[in-house]
C-alpha cells in the first residue's frame, strides 16, 4: 500500500513538473513572432500538450472521460450549474471590485489583438482543459491520498494557482486564481448536479467576460 501511494506522488510530481515547463511554450511563440495569430497557436499548442500530457500519464485510457466524471446525464442541471457558479465568481470578482472603485487594470485583463481568436481560446481551450487538468486528474488522484476530500479541494486549487505564476509572476493574482479554483474545487465536490463540464463551462465563461469586459473598459 505504502510502495502504491509512493509511485502515485512521484507520478504526479513528474506530471505537475511537465506541465509547469509547458508553460514556457507560449513564452517561447513571443520571442519567435509578434504576429497575433501565431501567439495565439502557440498558447492553442501549449494546452494541447499539456491535455496530452495527462492523457499519456492515466492509466485507463479508454475511460479516462468518464472516470473523470463527463457525462450527458441531466446536462441541463450541470449548465445551469454552471450559470450559478458563474454569477458567483464574477461577482465576488469582477462586478464587486469594479464597483468598489478597484483599479480596472488590477480586475480585468490585458487586451489582445485577435478578439474573436481569444474568445475561442478562452471558451474551448483555456477552461476545459485546466478543468480537465486539475478538478479532473489532479482532484481524482488527490483523493486516492488524501481522506479528507475539502483538503484535496485545497491542495487542488495550490496547484492550480501556482501553475499560473510562470506567467504572471504576481503571487496577488495567483493567489486571487487559488480562491477561484478553491470555488470551483468546492462546487465540484459538494453541489449534485455541478461537474467536470459545469465547472469547465463556467471557467471558460468567467475568462471570456473579463477579456470582453477588458476590451470594452481599458
Amino acid at each position: 500500500m505504502k510502495k502504491e501511494i509512493l509511485l502515485l506522488t512521484m507520478k504526479l510530481v513528474i506530471v505537475y513538473s511537465v506541465l509547469l515547463g509547458l508553460t514556457a511554450v507560449p513564452l517561447l511563440f513571443q520571442m519567435l513572432t509578434e504576429n497575433s495569430i501565431g501567439r495565439l497557436f502557440g498558447k492553442m499548442f501549449t494546452y494541447f500538450l499539456m491535455a496530452g500530457t495527462v492523457f499519456v500519464f492515466y492509466k485507463n485510457k479508454k475511460k479516462i472521460f468518464m472516470e473523470l466524471g463527463y457525462s450527458a446525464k441531466n446536462l441541463g442541471k450541470q449548465i445551469c450549474a454552471s450559470g450559478f457558479l458563474l454569477m458567483i465568481t464574477i461577482s465576488i470578482f469582477v462586478l464587486l471590485p469594479l464597483l468598489c472603485g478597484v483599479n480596472k487594470e488590477y480586475v480585468l485583463s490585458v487586451k489582445q489583438q485577435n478578439v474573436v481568436g481569444q474568445i475561442i481560446f478562452l471558451l474551448l481551450f483555456v477552461g476545459p482543459v485546466e478543468e480537465f487538468i486539475f478538478r479532473g486528474y489532479f482532484q481524482q488522484q488527490l483523493e486516492k491520498l488524501i481522506r479528507n476530500k475539502i483538503v484535496v479541494c485545497i491542495v487542488t486549487s495550490i496547484l492550480f494557482g501556482f501553475m499560473h505564476f510562470p506567467l504572471t509572476r504576481n503571487f496577488i493574482n495567483v493567489t486571487w486564481i487559488f480562491i477561484i479554483g478553491l470555488i470551483y474545487s468546492v462546487a465540484k465536490t459538494k453541489w449534485k448536479d455541478c461537474t467536470i463540464i459545469s465547472v469547465s463551462l463556467a471557467h471558460g465563461l468567467h475568462d471570456s467576460i473579463i477579456f470582453i469586459l477588458s476590451c470594452i473598459l481599458l
